[in-house]
């Protein structure tokens, strides 16, 4: 089986507690100078928790140790004319402590982006005497935009409406019956929401306009209702979502479809199920022949993503993406995607890395995004028991690296927005002015840059 590197964002329960340590122990006042050294180098067993046999005194899970698991399967339609998703769900979710449950919280992060939401009430706004012009932008869009999720629906597996609660972004459904240890509860949920202009609002996920060609990138992050974690320390994961920072997730399996365009290329979470159905006959010829271990390949050639932009699809396709034993899921579309792929054998498995970019990002992103991957596996991944999935977006200056147990999925690079795009290809000109194109020159940013360095190989026959 070949595994996808693809994003997803996760830290283990055990880290997420470990950070919460430290945060508090941040908040205890450091002993003044008068206090004596010896204060300095105090023992701390008094701050720390008493172990348990679902915690040991070493920090790692005990005999007795319970995580929550929850499945899901997820339709989704991308509205390229009116920038929106609307969506349902159905969730499979398992209690597997050893409690009784009598109701389930679900996280509804787009919440953040309602009008007079916690995140932009405690937002602490500029000084207007040093106000730029980009953040007077943020702050008009803020007011204009028409955020966070519309509920459309809850029901339980015999399509019976649930009861449920919204508290900005969180939302908590009573259960009819309360949910013994280990049962597992079946219902679905509908929804939509607005997509953010990501150049406007810095976020995880959104779109970019581009004006030159009237195309839309699609980057697609908290974008669905997702189960609370509910934990043995904490109980139920109910803090409101401010937008710094993200909460843990439980594991599951991801059974995914995103109905886009017929001119998208779609970029997501997990395996492409149907490659068949959404890719022409050379592109999945390409895709077969990147799946195995070998050169760099182009699925998507520049030159067919340039005269897609051209496309106006007047009927769409479905992707379908599995991924198993994650604690999330994203995806991107657009019809200006370049594609290109590698496969590589690291340790038992062969691990499938994808870039997918537009063409204001040529020369560099063909040449270096998906040879970082690789090489980011070649280092971080032959450590025993350890899976690292980053994510590098161009526009947002955000580049995540995350350590995952438990889960063999990671994460697709997405390299997707225009200014940091043009900004690269202006920086890769000055180094090398006859730099116009992946063909035509390589900029020289390391002082050796062989071993990093690889162009996709375009296979056509």
């Amino acid at each position: 089986m070949i595994y996808n590197v693809m994003i997803i964002k996760y830290f283990t329960r055990s880290f997420a507690y470990l950070a919460g340590l430290i945060s508090g122990l941040a908040l205890i006042p450091a002993p003044t100078l008068a206090e004596g050294g010896a204060a300095d180098f105090a023992q701390l067993g008094h701050l720390l928790d008493t172990p348990t046999q679902t915690r040991l005194a070493s920090g790692a899970p005990g005999p007795a140790y319970w995580q929550q698991r929850a499945d899901y399967v997820i339709e989704v339609r991308l509205d390229d004319t009116r920038q929106r998703i609307e969506g349902s769900e159905t969730i499979t979710y398992h209690n597997r402590s050893p409690h009784t449950l009598s109701y389930l919280w679900l996280q509804l992060d787009q919440n953040r982006y309602a009008q007079g939401s916690d995140a932009y009430l405690s937002e602490t706004r500029a000084s207007f005497d040093k106000l730029s012009y980009k953040r007077m932008a943020t702050m008009l869009e803020q007011e204009r935009f028409d955020g966070g999720m519309r509920i459309a629906f809850v029901r339980d597996e015999n399509d019976q409406e649930l009861p449920y609660t919204i508290n900005k972004t969180m939302l908590r459904i009573d259960l009819p019956q309360a949910l013994a240890a280990g049962e597992r509860f079946t219902f679905s949920v509908g929804w939509s929401h607005n997509i953010i202009d990501a150049t406007l609002i810095r976020a995880r996920g959104g779109y970019e306009y581009f004006e030159e060609d009237d195309n839309y990138l699609y980057e697609i992050a908290q974008w669905y209702p997702r189960m609370a974690a509910y934990t043995d320390y904490q109980g139920w994961q109910h803090k409101q979502f401010l937008g710094n920072g993200e909460f843990t997730l439980e594991l599951g399996n991801f059974d995914l479809a995103i109905t886009v365009p017929a001119d998208h290329i779609v970029a997501a979470s997990g395996e492409l199920q149907n490659p068949e159905e959404v890719l022409s006959a050379v592109q999945l010829k390409r895709f077969n022949a990147a799946r195995k271990p070998g050169d760099q390949r182009f699925i998507v050639t520049p030159e067919e993503a340039r005269a897609n932009e051209s496309s106006r699809a007047k009927t769409e396709k479905t992707w379908r993406f599995r991924a198993e034993n994650v604690r999330d899921v994203a995806f991107a579309s657009s019809r200006k995607f370049i594609w290109d792929a590698r496969t590589v054998n690291n340790g038992e498995r062969q691990v499938m890395a994808m870039s997918f970019y537009p063409n204001e990002g040529e020369p560099l992103w063909s040449q270096y995004s998906t040879a970082a991957i690789v090489h980011t596996m070649d280092v971080r991944l032959s450590l025993p028991g350890i899976d690292l999935c980053e994510r590098t977006r161009g526009g947002h200056g955000v580049s995540d690296d995350h350590l995952q147990r438990s889960a063999p999925l990671c994460g697709w690079h997405l390299l997707g927005h225009a200014p940091e795009a043009r900004r690269q290809q202006r920086a890769a000109q000055q180094v090398r002015p006859d730099l116009g194109h992946y063909s035509r020159g390589r900029p020289q940013l390391f002082p050796d840059d062989r071993q990093l360095r690889r162009t996709p190989v375009d296979l056509d026959g």
